[in-house]
């Protein structure tokens, strides 16, 4: 039969290792005694056979319980895995106290077995002998009895015999009654599965089903009698000392109990036409029609202008609706409303089974409605409008909300005529089982109907047309209650009248065991059209919620004790539709005014002047519009494959349906359970993917719509707002402007003032999917490292079934493995987590990047940025302070995948955008001609992961020269991402006190990205060796940086005591600022903590470049925390102008890094 020996197959396994030792056992048992018996009296080893027989009956324990732990985890395949482990501990420990129970007979009755055997052989006198010769292995009950009161009386634990003996025996056949009982349910699961097979197999495989079944009642009623007859026999003859025919006992309490067991086992395990590979399963399937539309075919249907009924199936041949996607429209593109709709079906008709609705659409010319619209009067209610995430259910809260006045009203239809010789399908909802719900009306009392609420959103364009819209309701007739046409309805509710042929227990079974497709039940046979609703489009949009009224004659009708209905009864119990409806509108992009704050330092008594600029950039919504669109698209093909998969894998199992019932039903119901469990986690992967791609249309729309009203600015507040999550938080531009006061005054003047000197920084929230939360391993670098432990893991195991079996790999992945399901889904996490990581992450890159390109642009000399990217690519350095403890443990995990994954972009120069395009970037600038960065379009790589960032800028033709021929020409310009990191607060002092694991993902951050650093200062150095004038500093003074930062990082590892390490992250800055790269700087919510690095690194600036004196140090840069920009933005995300430290939290900040009196509260960090 095949032993496997896998986890999957352990318990059949185990049954047929035990079926071949109570074969091998007993011959060789048999064999022994043979030779015993005939030496005679010369013989010490007459008990050998009575000790083989007990080890016999331990074969026999461990098989019927691996049968009935086998049967019992079949019957409930929704056991999870840590269920698993605790039925498997069950098992062994049944099995490891029924041995001791044996083991400790053996010992104690050893002597006794003796003493028993040696009378019955070498005794000539022996009295009780039942057969004419010696070759009876077995003593009967009356032989033991006799030995225990007369013969052996004196031996040590004589009385202890019968429990030893007897007791295994019972419980053998208390575990054959278990068995009787669990066939019993597994022989009713086989009968629900034939029956719900439908129309798949024709009668004759179905014939060979029921065969089978009566052939699986058989083996477990005969396994059963045998043991109990055999167990009631012995106790009986025992218990009165009577004896029987050595043969008639031999049948039926030795021979029949050790064949049948094994052998009934054997054949419902064994499968000769399966494992003779000469079974095709699908020549034995009936041919089905068309079930899916198929996507693409526009072939039309033509009605006849009065709504005729469409025909009974799948409309496949109905074209989908060709419009654009919510938010799909470019820049300069018109916009488009799109109607949104919510549909809930109630019907006192009754449903065969499941239904769905399909929705058509018919345009015409205004004014060709005819027909009277009977309104049935509803209470109206004034209520907002519900958004597209509440009709999805997506989670996702929109932050703007429409109001308009609502009406709830419901119309009924008459037959309405439209000019028009084609119906288009623009949607349909998934397939669910309706539920019966009992009414709560006074007038109602008793009874009920069944209602069916869709989660699918059905979409349509608004067209000025004002198009008919045709709601088709299909049910889904259920086999296990009886054809869609049948007219038998029981009398149990709806009370003195007829109610469904389903009852609320019925569905509730159904809905147990049918197979899942989509959000709702799959359809197990062709549907049928149960009733329609029609209405125009200018109805929905002049409503909020409308309850249609299916029209007479377009619904099926029932009829209770042949008692014909009246009119009014038949209007009343019409199939009605609920429909919610929602208007929402595409916007494009347009300028605005940005969040824009100054503050003014002068230094010293001197003429220098210090401004502070902190801006707001339109890169906080236009990047992750623009990397939604490309993102929407990838995950549509992700989700049109899952789908693919889910198909194909239902297609496997109706091909393969019941394979296995002519010879092995527990098999048959083991794969029907695994292809449930398989199909369950098929759909929900399906529905997930669905749900996700809904959210990127959202999330792309809100930032459309936030980038019309102007709202460029996340709040540290919203870090965990799900409709938000792909916005970077508290994203700004800081220049520090360092000049003489004149030319300070304008912005035109500080920017083309070559005496002026311009340090941008780009502040922003750590890189991580804060809305996901960082427990249990689930962020990117934990999520990589599971998922290439399971990858080796099943490398190994594929490799070692491989070389067993000699097989190879199918057509697609095997979802039948738990394994590679769990690999999946860790995969699925670690993509939709570092979409939103790399979101953020990209418009950091790209408003450092281009605030550079405007900064060389715009400086009258300093080209160094041109020619430094153009020949060894942009540096991009973050610098993170983010701590070692605690969730910020797993942002850092999240903010280092989403800097490293940035190696993968490049930038592209376009030097042609029309002049008259104002700038992107500095929106506070007005009709200026400075050049300027004006447009940024991002695009997908040739790569996996790869992005093209596209920057148009306007300039003058002097300008444009500076620019080198390689970037005008289109060259790509790469980028060098680092991380440099070193948590500062009172957490990394936790940290640091608790373990070196606790700082180890530091120390091995910020070694890779030194790693990476030297690299890009190779090329640096030999950019400066072959153009001095490249580089914005000699090489003499980055290679002692270069040595001080390798330093600090080999003694921040070494260190056995953890300290704190902030000069790592102050040189790094100050390094990677020299090489021109751009610079961002982060902590959790970029307020706090980044507020006090960045005015400490702008200090620094004013020391090294601008002579600041060390003497005011100390004083400005508490002038800068306590009346600069960073206080404005801590003020701007929390409406508080205090830093979010407390005291304590204050004093174990390193030095440098603390903010001034008075500036800080209660350390209510948000």
């Amino acid at each position: 039969n095949g032993v496997t020996f896998s986890a999957s197959a352990f318990y059949n396994d185990m049954t047929s290792v035990c079926v071949v030792l109570v074969f091998l056992l007993s011959i060789i048992g048999n064999t022994i005694w043979i030779h015993v018996s005939s030496r005679g009296q010369e013989t010490r080893s007459s008990h050998i056979y009575y000790l083989l027989r007990q080890i016999t009956m331990c074969c026999t324990w461990t098989m019927m319980t691996s049968v009935c732990f086998h049967w019992l985890t079949v019957l409930n395949h929704d056991v999870r895995k840590l269920r698993r482990v605790s039925v498997l501990l069950a098992y062994m420990l049944v099995n490891a106290g029924f041995y001791t129970y044996e083991l400790y007979g053996v010992i104690t009755l050893t002597d006794f077995f003796k003493c028993t055997y040696n009378d019955y052989l070498k005794n000539p006198r022996y009295s009780m002998r039942l057969c004419e010769s010696d070759y009876c292995p077995d003593l009967q009950p009356a032989q033991w009895k006799y030995a225990r009161e007369q013969v052996c009386k004196s031996v040590h634990d004589s009385w202890w015999y019968f429990g030893a003996a007897f007791g295994g025996e019972i419980m053998i056949c208390v575990t054959a009654i278990v068995l009787l009982v669990l066939g019993g349910y597994v022989i009713r699961r086989g009968s629900r599965l034939i029956q719900q097979s439908g129309d798949v197999f024709d009668e004759k495989i179905v014939s060979v089903m029921k065969r089978s079944l009566r052939t699986y009642l058989a083996v477990i009623l005969a396994i059963s009698c045998s043991l109990g007859v055999a167990s009631g026999i012995n106790l009986v003859l025992y218990a009165k000392g009577w004896t029987m025919n050595a043969v008639v006992w031999y049948t039926f309490t030795i021979w029949l109990p050790t064949l049948i067991p094994p052998a009934g086992f054997l054949l419902l395990q064994w499968n000769p036409r399966l494992h003779g590979m000469n079974w095709n399963p699908s020549l034995h399937i009936k041919e089905r029609s068309a079930t899916k539309d198929n996507v693409g075919d526009k072939t039309p249907v033509l009605g006849d202008g009065n709504l005729e009924p469409l025909h009974d199936g799948w409309a496949s041949s109905f074209p989908d609706t060709e419009y654009a996607p919510i938010g799909a429209d470019s820049i300069e593109g018109s916009n488009q409303n799109i109607l949104a709709l919510s549909v809930q079906l109630v019907s006192k008709v009754p449903l065969a089974h499941a239904c769905f609705i399909e929705l058509y659409v018919a345009e015409q010319s205004e004014n060709d409605v005819s027909g009277e619209d009977v309104f049935e009067d509803l209470p109206s209610a004034v209520r907002h409008r519900s958004s597209i995430s509440s009709l999805l259910q997506t989670g996702l809260q929109q932050e703007v909300m429409k109001f308009r006045r609502g009406q709830s009203l419901s119309l009924r239809t008459s037959m309405i005529g439209v000019n028009t010789s084609q119906w288009v399908r623009v949607g349909f909802t998934e397939t669910v089982l309706p539920t019966l719900v009992q009414s709560a009306s006074a007038d109602e009392v008793g009874t009920a109907a069944q209602v069916a609420t869709f989660l699918s959103v059905l979409q349509i364009p608004v067209m000025p047309t004002n198009p008919i819209l045709r709601f088709v309701v299909y049910e889904l007739p259920d086999g296990v209650v009886g054809p869609a046409h049948s007219d038998r309805y029981s009398q149990d509710t709806m009370g003195g009248g007829g109610a469904p042929r389903s009852s609320s227990m019925q569905l509730d079974e159904r809905a147990k065991h049918a197979r899942v497709s989509g959000l709702g039940l799959a359809p197990p046979t062709r549907p049928q059209v149960f009733c329609e609703f029609t209405c125009s489009s200018s109805d929905m949009l002049a409503s909020d919620e409308m309850n249609l009224v299916a029209r007479e004659g377009s619904h099926r009708r029932y009829m209770l004790n042949n008692v014909m209905e009246s009119p009014s009864s038949a209007a009343a119990d019409a199939p009605h539709l609920r429909i919610k409806s929602m208007t929402v509108s595409t916007r494009t992009l347009k300028e605005n005014n940005g969040f824009y704050v100054t503050k003014s330092f002068q230094l010293a008594e001197g003429n220098e002047m210090v401004v502070e600029d902190m801006t707001e950039s339109v890169f906080t919504n236009e990047i992750p519009r623009q990397y939604l669109e490309l993102l929407r698209t990838e995950r549509t093909e992700d989700l049109a494959r899952a789908t693919a998969e889910l198909a194909s894998f239902e297609a496997k199992c109706k091909s393969g349906l019941m394979a296995g019932l002519y010879d092995n039903l527990i098999d048959q119901i083991q794969g029907e359970n695994d292809q449930t469990v398989v199909h369950k986690w098929l759909v929900e992967r399906v529905h997930r993917y669905r749900v996700y791609v809904d959210a990127l249309r959202e999330c792309h729309q809100l930032c459309v719509t936030r980038a019309e009203a102007g709202v460029n600015f996340k709040t540290s507040t919203e870090k965990k707002n799900v409709a938000l999550r792909f916005l970077p938080i508290n994203l700004h531009v800081q220049d520090m402007w360092v000049g003489p006061t004149a030319d300070l005054r304008s912005q035109r003047s500080r920017r083309t003032s070559s005496s002026v000197k311009v340090y941008p920084t780009i502040t922003v929230g750590a890189f991580a999917a804060h809305c996901f939360k960082f427990r249990h391993g689930s962020s990117i670098l934990s999520l990589r490292s599971k998922l290439q432990k399971r990858s080796l893991s099943r490398q190994e195991s594929d490799t070692s079934e491989r070389g067993g079996s000699g097989g190879g790999e199918g057509d697609g992945p095997d979802w039948t493995k738990a394994e590679l399901r769990v690999q999946d889904e860790i995969m699925w996490q670690l993509t939709t987590r570092l979409d939103m990581c790399l979101s953020q992450a990209l418009t950091a890159l790209v408003a450092a990047f281009c605030r550079g390109l405007e900064v060389a642009l715009q400086h009258p000399t300093d080209h160094h940025f041109m020619q430094l990217v153009s020949s060894i690519g942009f540096l991009f350095q973050v610098e993170s302070l983010l701590s070692t403890h605690g969730k910020e443990i797993g942002m850092l995990e999240d903010f280092s995948a989403s800097v490293d994954a940035l190696r993968a972009t490049t930038f592209v120069l376009d030097t042609s955008p029309p002049s008259h395009l104002p700038s992107t970037l500095n929106l506070h600038l007005r009709n200026t001609n400075l050049p300027s960065v004006v447009s940024v379009r991002l695009s997908r790589g040739a790569a996996a992961g790869a992005y093209t960032v596209v920057v148009g800028v306007r300039c003058r033709d002097d300008v444009l020269a500076v620019i080198p021929t390689r970037l005008r020409t289109g060259g790509a310009i790469a980028v060098t991402p680092v991380l440099f990191t070193q948590g500062i607060n009172e957490m990394q002092t936790l940290a640091n006190n608790a373990s070196g694991k606790k700082t180890h993902l530091q120390d091995v951050i910020n070694q890779k990205s030194f790693r990476v650093l030297t690299g890009y200062v190779d090329k640096y150095t030999k950019l400066a060796h072959l153009s001095p004038t490249a580089v914005p500093t000699p090489v003499s003074v980055i290679a002692p940086l270069m040595s001080s930062l390798e330093d600090r990082i080999a003694a921040a590892r070494k260190q056995v005591v953890r300290t704190k390490h902030p000069k790592i992250i102050q040189e790094s800055s100050r390094l990677c600022r020299l090489l021109g790269a751009g610079r961002v700087t982060s902590c959790k919510s970029a307020k706090d903590r980044t507020g006090m690095s960045v005015t400490l690194e702008q200090i620094q600036l004013l020391s090294e470049h601008h002579a600041l004196p060390h003497e005011l140090v100390v004083r400005t840069v508490s002038t800068m925390r306590s009346n600069g920009v960073r206080l404005e933005n801590v003020f701007k995300n929390t409406g508080k102008r205090q830093y979010a430290f407390n005291a304590l939290q204050r004093s174990l900040l390193p030095e440098e890094y603390k903010c001034p009196e008075g500036t800080y509260g209660r350390g209510q960090v948000s």
